[in-house]
């Protein structure tokens, strides 16, 4: 299995799916914060562990990581990375919080991020299972403040067993002419990433 010489039909279905998730995404936040996100065109990829850690900005970066186990037709791992700048933005716009320690957060605080990451992994989640036409049943988030290393290492150790590849969707989300951004990774089990990879064409060499 190949996943590297992906034909451009196959990088458009994977770019599709991106659109179809973020998308889901932005109509739920917007909903969140009734007020209007905009949306750019996602990055989607397939990616190794030091990949990964470039697109959130090195392995040094701190990060807010909301971590998903799923089950059902596809198991696998889902991560959900966000900038220390997106966290406060969310905490800011939800609660009115401005006081806020990343290393020490309140219930409230610790409560409003995870729904949030809830909202948005179940919409990238919705896309992903409508595409593959598979159950899929996230379990309930954790949340860690870390750096971007520390928080890819417990999720993404068991790519080495996949050929050290997972689905990443980068989304940036607009409100009010400011940017926030999240990172969405998608780490299936070995049976699960053949499986998937089977709805983009590329079959077992």
């Amino acid at each position: 299995m190949n996943i590297y010489s992906l034909k451009p039909m196959q990088i458009d279905l994977l770019k599709e799916l991106g659109n179809i998730g973020a998308g889901n995404a932005a109509t739920a936040l917007s909903k969140i914060i009734s007020n209007k996100i905009g949306l750019s065109v996602p990055e989607v990829s397939l990616v190794s562990f030091q990949e990964a850690l470039e697109f959130v900005g090195g392995e040094d970066q701190v990060v807010a990581s909301i971590y998903f186990r799923v089950e059902g037709s596809l198991p696998g791992n889902i991560l959900l990375m966000l900038p220390l700048e997106t966290i406060k933005f969310i905490l800011e716009y939800l609660l009115n919080d401005k006081n806020i320690d990343f290393y020490n957060l309140d219930s409230y605080q610790t409560s409003a991020i995870s729904e949030i990451g809830n909202m948005l992994c179940g919409a990238y989640l919705t896309a992903l299972s409508n595409f593959t036409q598979q159950n899929m049943y996230p379990s309930v988030p954790a949340l860690s403040v870390d750096m971007a290393e520390a928080a890819l290492s417990l999720p993404l150790i068991q790519m080495g067993e996949m050929g050290d590849v997972a689905l990443l969707i980068k989304t940036t989300f607009t409100h009010e002419g400011k940017d926030v951004s999240g990172i969405f990774f998608f780490i299936p089990e070995i049976q699960s990433f053949e499986k998937l990879m089977g709805y983009f064409g590329v079959a077992n060499e």
